[in-house]
């Protein structure tokens, strides 16, 4: 039986839980009709670890742009056209940056994003999710002991999607 030791070698079995919580109440986006939004455009570095940036439509929109980067091509341009036609139909323009330099910061970021394929099995959700601030993604580790720190502020009758990543 071989044995293999390392030395100076940190190691922990800790584990993180993403979610994504959307709420299906009267969610607004009048103040986007009419406009184009630019996925890709100015995203922020801390776009999924600062919670004041959680409930805002255009950093969410971003948020699922960032998922869909290590998709191929092909699937790639089938989700984004999936929510250029969804939010199309309530009169919101969606593009993306053809910018190379966002693609490339963000790609490696994409891979514990698998959560954000729940919202395309419906209009409804997507855009409940996008418009709703009631409806965010959040992330935390499951080895802190006290669980995520939002579960009181999930209204009854929102959904909520679970995995966990490493």
């Amino acid at each position: 039986m071989n044995i293999q030791v390392r030395k100076n070698v940190f190691e922990t079995n800790s584990s993180t839980q993403h979610t994504l919580t959307i709420c299906h109440d009267k969610p607004d986006f009048t103040d986007y009709v009419g406009k184009t939004i630019i996925l890709g455009e100015k995203v922020p570095d801390d776009l999924f670890w600062n919670s004041s940036k959680k409930k805002n439509p255009i950093y969410k929109l971003n948020m699922i742009w960032v998922s869909l980067l290590e998709c191929n091509i092909g699937d790639f341009l089938h989700y984004i056209k999936i929510l250029k036609d969804t939010f199309e139909k309530i009169g919101i323009n969606i593009e993306i940056t053809y910018d190379e330099a966002p693609y490339e910061e963000w790609r490696w970021s994409a891979s514990y994003k698998d959560i954000f394929f729940q919202l395309f099995d419906n209009e409804d959700r997507l855009i409940d999710f996008v418009f709703n601030p009631d409806s965010w993604y959040d992330s935390y580790s499951t080895d802190c002991g006290y669980g995520n720190d939002y579960e009181d502020d999930i209204k009854e009758g929102n959904e909520t999607f679970s995995d966990y990543g490493g």
